[in-house]
Order: C-alpha cells, then structure tokens, then sequence
C-alpha cells in the first residue's frame, strides 16, 4: 500500500481551501449576453401598441446612452456631470430620466446629493453603496446596454460578471421581468419588494429590453390616477415581449426630460442617464 506524504497532503487541502474561498468570495458568474438581456445594435421594429400608449406611458427606443453623475462623490478623472436639469437635449432626439435613490448628507457644510447604489463609471467606483446582489443592474459597455441581475456587491464582483471595459453601471435597481420571466418577490437590496411602497402606483424609469433594444419607460403625467405600479409596468411589458426590465427611483425622485417637457421633483437627483433615441 502507497504511503501518503503528510506534508503534501496538508498542502493539497490547503490549496483547495483557498480556491474554495475565492470562489465564495467571488460569487459572481459571468453573465451570458443575450437578445433577451442585451442590445444587438439593430433599430427597433415594433410600433407601441395602443394598450400601452392609452395608459400614458411613454416607450423611447434607445440608441446610446451615458450615466450622469452630478454627486461630489464623482471619481476626479471622470469628473461630474451637470444636475439632471440642465443636461443639453437637442430637440426630439435625446432624453433625460433619473438613476437610483439618493440620499443628502452633510458635505462641506452643506447638504449635497449622493447616489444611494453602486454606481461605476469607466470601471472606477463613484458610490457602493451594498445592495442585494439579486437587484438588478444596467450596464453600458462597448456601446452595448445590458439589463440583468447584478450578481455582484463589489467593483472585484462586477468585473467577474461583466467583465471590463464598463463606461457605466447603475446597480441597486428593481428588476421586473429577467430572461422573460416576471420576478417576485422583487429585489432591490434596501429590503423593497413588490407590496413595499417603492412599488405602489406611482411615477418610476425603467428600462427594458425587447428582442435586442433598449428601451427607456415612464409615465411623466401629473394625474395621480394614470401612475401605474411596478407590478402593472411589468404585466403589460411583459406581455408585449419585452424580456428584461428594471426599475430605478420614482415618487419625488422621479424626473424626465426632453426639449419641450421637463417633469418631476427629482432634478436634483446625482444620478441618471442622457439617452439618445433612435
């Protein structure tokens, strides 16, 4: 019988202990980019139907996007971008729509806006903020917007799913629909879910993604009794294809902008996202 060496047997399970360890520490898989989740870079093809357009929500496609991040929280060689309401638009072909919550604490001796998310632009951290790696994120890379599980609460975790190469990434989102299913319970990662009040009838931004195109989604009117729930925007999307979806801030932090309406309370929000539509 073949005797065992002590010591490379110690050593043996030492090395797997450490693989084990990053592999928990890690805990993020690479996600699989899809029609479903990703962009393609084909032009939409669909016209909204009227049982979406009767509901007053407005459906943009997109052709490229850019995260705004006004906070003093801005990486210095990103550096930050103008507030929400005064980003340029130019007359019917670009849009502004609000990022994730906010919160305003104390800095230099006064209150600023900071995001409340993990917010990353040109792969350099600007907030990280720990949300529930089952919220959801978008992310821009390459030219290409993908909408999906996060899967990460750290900048070593986004790298690992998404890779690198990230010109901007807004997590702690709500995702709604994913690889063309509905969610629910609905995570968000500040312990949100579908009967919570984040998902009550009220004004939000989304995006979504429907057979490889990008779409940004909201209801800018003022009458309480068009704003529609999460659960609502998710059923009738879900039913008109779209197989990804995520929800960012809305109520007083929603805000929505083109070259004849800017809407909403929530123009002092650090984050969003400058559109420019198809």
């Amino acid at each position: 019988m073949k005797m065992v060496n002590p010591l490379r047997l110690l050593c043996s399970i030492i090395s797997t202990s450490i693989l084990v360890f990053i592999s928990f520490s890690t805990n993020a898989q690479a996600v699989i980019l899809t029609s479903q989740n990703s962009t393609t870079g084909s032009p939409p093809n669909w016209n909204v139907p009227s049982t979406i357009n009767n509901k007053g929500i407005l459906v943009r496609p997109i052709r490229s996007m850019y995260l705004l991040n006004s906070s003093p929280g801005a990486h210095p060689n990103n550096g930050r971008s103008p507030t929400l309401d005064r980003v340029s638009v130019r007359a019917n072909k670009s849009t502004v729509i609000n990022g994730t919550f906010s919160y305003w604490p104390q800095y230099q001796g006064r209150a600023m806006p900071f995001s409340k998310g993990m917010i990353i632009r040109n792969d350099l951290v600007e907030a990280n903020e720990t949300c529930d790696s089952k919220s959801g994120a978008v992310v821009i890379k390459g030219g290409q917007i993908i909408v999906a599980r996060s899967g990460a609460i750290n900048l070593k975790q986004v790298f690992a799913r998404f890779g690198r190469g990230i010109s901007g990434f807004m997590g702690c989102g709500v995702l709604l629909i994913e690889n063309g299913r509905t969610r629910e319970p609905l995570s968000q990662g500040f312990g949100f879910d579908i009967n919570n009040g984040a998902c009550r009838a009220n004004r939000h931004a989304l995006i979504g993604i429907r057979r490889g195109v990008a779409y940004a989604i909201f209801n800018p009117g003022t009458n309480v009794r068009n704003w529609l729930s999460c659960k609502h925007y998710r059923n009738i999307l879900h039913s008109n294809g779209f197989s990804a979806l995520i929800k960012f801030d809305g109520s007083s932090g929603f805000f929505y902008k083109d070259s004849a309406t800017s809407e909403g309370p929530g123009r002092r929000n650090p984050t969003g996202f400058l559109i420019q539509e198809w």
